[in-house]
């Protein structure tokens, strides 16, 4: 862990850890996905980070929002900025609509713990509405209106 982040570093604030140029904060509050979205932070939103990311979150959660959801317009995933889901870790019948073709408008992802094991690479959608933390990213060396969380 200590390899893969930075704990202390001037560029990104307190509370916050550097990787690659880009600052994470691992927010503690459980919000809804809509929630984290209106706060003024930015997400998660680099698909390989999620997997880098995973052994850093199963100390601290058991799931969280990974900054993605179902667009109708698009009727696809989408990551916060709009870009498309390329690879996905779905959990075995995940995503759960995609059987019958519909997603519902609130349908957006959060990763979680694979049968009560460290294992996080599991991805489910699920109610946007539910309450889950999040992990947020921001350009290092910038404020925090330059940051999202998803």
């Amino acid at each position: 862990i200590s390899s893969l982040f930075s704990s202390l570093d001037h560029t990104c604030g307190e509370g916050w850890e550097i990787h690659e140029g880009q600052c994470y904060h691992f927010n503690t509050s459980s919000q809804t996905c809509s929630e984290t979205s209106r706060v003024v932070l930015i997400c998660l939103v680099q698909e390989f980070l999620v997997g880098k990311l995973v052994n850093r979150t199963t100390v601290i959660w058991d799931s969280f929002w990974i900054g993605l959801s179902y667009s109708v317009v698009g009727g696809s995933f989408v990551w916060v900025d709009n870009s498309p889901l390329n690879t996905s870790l779905w959990a075995g019948a995940q995503p759960v609509n995609q059987t019958n073709g519909t997603h519902p408008s609130g349908s957006c992802v959060m990763m979680e713990k694979k049968n009560n094991t460290e294992d996080l690479n599991w991805w489910f959608d699920t109610d946007c509405n539910s309450v889950h933390k999040s992990i947020c990213e921001k350009p290092a060396g910038t404020g925090p209106s330059s940051s999202v969380c998803g």
